[in-house]
């Protein structure tokens, strides 16, 4: 029996069954991330196929920093395999997974988000609450977009044992 040995790991095993199926004529790829976390330390590993960087957006919003996780999507004809960051999310940190919807929303005069935008919102949008926190991110994208023309999907989890 195969043991499961990481998000790397998980990512490569997808790639291989997308890489069967194409034999099927099937001719789709996909980006993905993979990530485990150990809840009472908060260290995590990451292994991404091609996804948008997640974010750990400190308590408080202090920071916003991306992890620059780098990996072909799911379904490419890359032979290269996922490699894989550690990191450590610290008590009251959120980090963020989403889909590039918001970073390529346009304004009026078709300007892109983009990355650095998405990354000050991260923090000027801040709450302790995370439902709170979500619905000001999205209060943020509505003030920018002209219209939502992709799916906009998030995660964010929050490290308890921050000063809230």
């Amino acid at each position: 029996e195969d043991n499961y040995a990481g998000p790397a790991d998980l990512l490569g095993r997808t790639n291989e069954i997308l890489q069967q199926l194409k034999k099927r004529n099937w001719r789709r790829m996909m980006t993905a991330q993979a990530v485990d976390i150990d809840c009472k330390t908060g260290k995590f590993v990451i292994a991404s196929a091609g996804h948008c960087y997640p974010y750990i957006v400190g308590e408080n919003g202090s920071s916003a920093v991306a992890l620059q996780i780098t990996g072909m999507p799911l379904g490419s004809a890359s032979k290269k395999a996922h490699s894989e960051v550690l990191g450590e999310i610290g008590p009251g940190d959120t980090i963020i997974f989403y889909t590039d919807g918001i970073i390529e929303a346009v304004d009026t005069t078709g300007e892109m988000l983009g990355y650095p935008r998405f990354e000050k919102l991260l923090q000027t949008a801040w709450s302790s609450d995370l439902e709170e926190y979500w619905k000001n991110i999205m209060a943020g994208y509505n003030r920018w977009a002209v219209s939502q023309d992709d799916d906009l999907t998030f995660l964010m989890l929050r490290r308890s044992g921050g000063s809230r």
